[in-house]
């Protein structure tokens, strides 16, 4: 079982569909709303702190519903709780209006299955990508065990980006803990939204280096 497992691969880089982040969104409501204060501050970015967990929360929710051509979205876990759920239903929401939508997610953190991760993918205005993903997918931990030197290097990158115009980053990653919303723990973190100068970093980490698409309509990851 170990030899089979090992001798397990990935699909090489080369042999994913390429994605790039959009460009020329200054013609969405977000662009508009920013930009007379971009004008006022040329050269600089704008910040605002997110010390709530439930505001913080409600930030995400606001900008999946403003986004009018893409957002994109990485963590390192996404649970499958209520803040998961919520923030799903709201990716899901802009794909159904148009939206494109890019899910980069770290495989070690991912609580949804892969079952569910291929029924996102499905969406034609949804592309999900894992990082780094473990080869063997059933048994996990035995895929884990026989490739440990490569799994080991894991993507803690906490991003949401609507339409290339704002991002929140910073500590938290998805799940009801984070967002104070847990009933036995929840985390003290401190993020902010960010608008012009840093606000590409978020999309552009989608376009290289180590990842792998879901092979939507295959029924296998990754």
């Amino acid at each position: 079982m170990l030899l089979l497992a090992a001798c397990g691969g990935l699909a090489r880089i080369g042999e994913r569909a390429s994605s790039t982040a959009m460009k020329h969104n200054e013609g969405t409501a977000l662009a508009a709303a920013v930009r007379s204060r971009i004008a006022a501050h040329p050269g600089q970015s704008g910040l605002h702190t997110l010390p709530d967990g439930r505001e913080a929360l409600a930030a995400r929710v606001a900008l999946a519903d403003a986004a009018q051509r893409s957002l994109d979205v990485q963590y390192f876990i996404w649970n499958k709780d209520m803040a998961g759920k919520v923030l799903l239903e709201h990716l899901f929401r802009a794909a159904d209006r148009g939206v494109r939508v890019r899910l980069l997610l770290d495989d070690l953190g991912t609580m949804p299955s892969d079952a569910t991760l291929l029924t996102i993918d499905s969406h034609p205005n949804i592309e999900v990508r894992m990082f780094n993903p473990v080869s063997l997918r059933s048994p996990r931990l035995l895929g884990m065990v026989v490739d440990f030197g490569r799994i080991n290097k894991r993507m803690h990158n906490k991003s949401f980006t609507a339409d290339g115009q704002a991002s929140i980053v910073g500590g938290r990653n998805i799940g009801d803990e984070y967002f104070e919303a847990h009933a036995e723990m929840n985390l003290s973190l401190l993020e902010q939204p960010v608008c012009d100068s840093n606000r590409r970093a978020g999309a552009t980490k989608h376009d290289a280096g180590a990842v792998r698409r879901t092979a939507g309509g295959t029924q296998r990851l990754p």
